[in-house]
């Protein structure tokens, strides 16, 4: 891998990265045509975010989920509040990532048998621009309790698997940065449980997809004579 990186090939075409103050790290996932990287920009600001109640705000409205909607103490559902004893009493005292407004997150009660995406989107995109999906999760037991897994899922594909372990409940970012491919303007996502188990009991708070091009710089240009013609 390189610290920087001046050209690449890219979707048949040789080109040329012009960003100045950039590191990117490229790796091609030939299965879905995404192209992903990690990137360090010198400055990020208000990038607009593609996900509609990212911070469920609204409730439980534009995602849908593989769990029953429940607010019961029940496996397999997912209950949209503001703490997690309202869905549990044995759950412990702690409330949502939003610092501003209702406060709800997702909070849920993971299925006890089987690999489930919790929560589901689509996307509209540019293709050919950059973007970054992130979320916040907290688990609800220490992991003396549990340690579990759970996938960012990009068109199917799990795109970064992350393990869950918290010795309390602490609101923890992911994410990962990738460029749409051309001809592609509609991506689902998907946040899965990766695999059935007593314990897969956690919150989950402003999800986000966003796309950065407004900060980036990034102007890519086919240099003559290489690539396809």
């Amino acid at each position: 891998m390189f610290s920087s990186m001046k050209s690449l090939f890219y979707n048949g075409l040789f080109v040329q990265h012009l960003a100045q103050g950039v590191k990117v790290y490229f790796l091609i996932f030939l299965s879905i045509g995404f192209l992903l990287r990690k990137e360090d920009l010198n400055a990020q600001t208000a990038c607009p975010d593609l996900i509609v109640n990212e911070n469920f705000e609204s409730g439980s409205t534009s995602f849908t989920s593989g769990l029953l909607p429940s607010c019961a103490c029940t496996a397999g559902t997912y209950c949209v509040s503001t703490n997690f004893n309202l869905k549990c009493a044995g759950w412990p005292n702690f409330g949502d990532h939003t610092p501003t407004g209702v406060r709800n997150f997702l909070l849920v009660d993971g299925n006890a048998s089987a690999a489930t995406n919790v929560w589901t989107s689509n996307v509209s995109v540019t293709p050919g621009s950059p973007y970054t999906f992130s979320f916040w999760v907290a688990s609800v037991y220490p992991s003396s309790q549990q340690v579990f897994d759970l996938g960012m899922m990009v068109n199917g594909q799990n795109v970064k698997q992350i393990t869950v372990s918290q010795v309390s409940p602490s609101w923890t970012q992911y994410s990962f940065s990738g460029i749409c491919p051309y001809g592609v303007t509609n991506l689902p996502l998907a946040i899965r449980q990766i695999s059935g188990g007593g314990f897969r009991d956690f919150g989950l708070d402003d999800i986000s997809f966003n796309s950065c091009r407004c900060d980036a710089a990034f102007n890519f240009q086919s240099i003559n004579g290489c690539g396809s013609t």
